[in-house]
């Protein structure tokens, strides 16, 4: 686990530094609002920050192999599973029918069993995420196929 920990870390160092010199050839700044390279430029030090921490706090960890394929790590898998359908999704029937789709599926999966509140959940996210990102944020969300 030690290595595995310290070999992550290194490989979002690296890729940290290679966004932060990437990034110094977008404007900072613009009048007074932040130009293109701050956004990354932030996130990339948070990941050397977050890297670094993994790194001091591996020294602790057992050198116990690690069962990636072992039966705890399955929800991870099928969760990551149902996110690319869902991206593939986007692409065919849209925001507004995907999006309330993959939240009713994936906290179907992670149990959420009273069916109202899973369809209110579900309507209520999707209708939020939708007003705020095509009215406040003015951003064009998939429309898909259809």
């Amino acid at each position: 686990m030690k290595k595995m920990n310290f070999g992550i870390a290194i490989f979002f160092i690296a890729l940290s530094c290679y966004v932060l010199i990437s990034a110094q050839s977008f404007p900072g700044k613009i009048g007074n609002v932040p130009g293109p390279g701050y956004f990354p430029t932030i996130l990339s030090c948070v990941l050397i920050a977050l890297s670094l921490i993994l790194i001091l706090t591996s020294r602790e960890a057992s050198d116990a192999p690690l069962g990636i394929f072992s039966k705890g790590n399955r929800i991870v898998f099928v969760a990551a599973g149902v996110t690319l359908a869902y991206f593939g999704g986007l692409l065919i029937f849209g925001f507004l029918i995907a999006t309330p789709l993959y939240l009713v599926a994936i906290l179907r999966y992670f149990k959420m069993t009273e069916w109202r509140s899973l369809i209110l959940t579900s309507g209520i996210t999707t209708a939020a995420s939708y007003a705020i990102f095509t009215t406040i944020l003015e951003v064009q969300l998939p429309s898909g196929m259809f």
